[in-house]
């Protein structure tokens, strides 16, 4: 056989032997480019890292969303005892709220005892070769009732933000121990008083505590 190519040629132009399977011309398109592989079990390219957001702003709804129902709950704490009280004075609303504290942490300890009697008696029937429960002392099991009890929100803001917290509710509390308006002896002057400070106090406890967990991690 003989291919021979003479003359003017305007486009492309194929010379060969055998041809198996046709020709394709791509003119003026280049070819498509095909995208680089993913690793083995990668299904999509893997996204840019992202500054965590979590603390960045210091008053967001859903922070304050989540310590709502802790608001409601002192509220409600402090009415009962204000009612007990008879809402006379600021001194006897402290003294009923201790008292109130004292009651849970009584409570709190004999549901500690219970579970640590339900302990000891697990670990004297245990099998052989089988690992008995850790103990733990009274302050870890409150400080685990404490770590529950924290909402998502406040354990994921950032230590720089837990301690402005902490700072502008300690300040909130000390300014209104030092306002005479509160001993006065007025009911409408100490109307939402007790509650303000028993608030105030959950969340230094809460924000203490976990400025004390990362300082010991």
């Amino acid at each position: 056989m003989h291919n021979d190519v003479s003359g003017t040629v305007n486009g492309p132009t194929v010379q060969a032997g055998t041809i198996n399977g046709g020709v394709h011309f791509h003119v003026g398109n280049p070819a498509p480019v095909q995208p680089a592989p993913y690793p083995y079990g990668v299904t999509q390219p893997p996204r840019p890292p992202q500054a965590p957001t979590g603390g960045r702003r210091l008053f967001q709804l859903p922070w304050g969303l989540a310590m709502l129902p802790y608001l409601v709950g002192c509220a409600a704490l402090s009415g009962i005892v204000n009612f007990a009280t008879g809402h006379r004075s600021l001194q006897l609303d402290i003294a009923g709220d201790g008292v109130v504290v004292l009651a849970l942490v009584v409570v709190l300890a004999l549901r500690w005892w219970s579970l640590r009697r339900r302990r000891r008696a697990a670990a004297a029937t245990r099998r052989p070769g089988t690992r008995s429960p850790a103990a733990t002392s009274f302050l870890g099991y409150g400080g685990t009732v404490l770590d529950r009890l924290t909402p998502r929100r406040l354990r994921g803001s950032s230590t720089l933000s837990l301690v402005a917290i902490a700072v502008l509710f300690a300040a909130i509390a000390v300014a209104g121990l030092l306002d005479p308006k509160w001993y006065a002896g007025d009911r409408a002057s100490l109307l939402g008083s007790n509650a303000a400070l028993v608030f105030c106090c959950v969340v230094l406890v809460l924000t203490t505590r976990l400025l004390v967990t990362r300082r010991k991690g």
